[in-house]
């Protein structure tokens, strides 16, 4: 096997294996706490790579702020937004319906996701030329070694790879993850002792728009700035945590193995297999195992 090639094939993977991971890890992070799919989710990296993109195409960041950490910084103000978002939309929609079924949650999901795609359309067709596709651009500094691109893609995937084993010890280590294991396995006892459980449910929803935002800037470097970029990645990540059993560790394992699988395919087969092969990996999982291949126990409903 030729090792530039190699290289050339492992390093995306990784990078998209670590973006649906994280992807995952929110969707788990929903049904923990709610017992929902949260369908807006590839919306909300939607929105933080917007949020990226519109602050490295500022003037001042084009001509005055060296590439990488512009693009950095591109990375936490994505995340920010995309916790902002996260958090308004478990308030505002997820919380009134919570009481009224499972569809209820299911269609205002849905309803958040299409008003972001729109929002976002607007938003690129506003700012620039009428299209709604865009590319973003990292300032070449000649000072480094290095193309300030290819540092800004190693500087993307080193804080996506930080970010998940953070996200993973603040939900197994921390009081705020015991909070939202104890929230997923019975909310109603936990509103008896009189824990937060209206605000422990927000701040989960919130870190996950957190790291959410964070990938779609990366995840939108890497390829195209779309107002639909958030869509197959979201699927993808859906079967990620489905193949994990809905668990945090499992979330993880399952973006890897998608990532790493589509990396590989695009890298040795072409790229129009990978999203074939993802498809049917869809369909396999939810007809031979709906649990997932690393599955938890579930509470009984009585």
């Amino acid at each position: 096997m030729n090792d530039g090639l190699a290289i050339a094939v492992l390093e995306p993977a990784v990078l998209i294996g670590a973006t649906y991971a994280l992807l995952a890890v929110g969707y788990a992070v929903a049904y923990s706490s709610m017992n929902i799919v949260n369908f807006a989710h590839g919306e909300v990296m939607m929105a933080g790579a917007v949020a990226g993109y519109l602050f490295l195409d500022l003037e001042f960041v084009r001509s005055s702020v060296p590439g990488v950490l512009a693009f950095v910084t591109a990375i936490a103000i994505g995340g920010l937004v995309g916790a902002g978002i996260a958090f308004l939309i478990q308030r505002v929609l997820y919380r009134p319906l919570r009481d009224r079924g499972r569809l209820a949650l299911v269609l205002s999901a849905l309803g958040a996701s299409i008003f972001l795609q729109q929002v976002g359309q607007l938003i690129l067709r506003l700012h620039g030329t009428g299209s709604s596709e865009r590319r973003l651009e990292i300032r070449d500094d000649s000072t480094v070694g290095r193309s300030s691109a290819a540092m800004s893609e190693m500087a993307g995937l080193i804080l996506l790879i930080a970010s998940l084993f953070a996200l993973v010890w603040l939900v197994q280590k921390t009081p705020f993850g015991i909070r939202l294991r104890a929230i997923a396995f019975s909310p109603e006892a936990m509103r008896r002792l009189k824990q937060p459980v209206d605000t422990t449910i927000g701040w989960a929803f919130a870190v996950g728009g957190l790291v959410a935002g964070a990938a779609g800037v990366v995840y939108a470097k890497q390829y195209t700035l779309t107002p639909y970029m958030g869509f197959l990645p979201g699927m993808k990540a859906f079967l990620a945590c489905i193949v994990g059993g809905r668990s945090i560790q499992g979330a993880v394992l399952g973006g890897f193995a998608i990532g790493m699988t589509e990396g590989i395919l695009s890298g040795y087969v072409g790229a129009d297999w990978r999203d074939i092969v993802t498809g049917i990996l869809i369909v396999a999982m939810l007809l031979y195992r709906p649990d997932g291949l690393f599955a938890t126990p579930r509470p009984r409903t009585l």
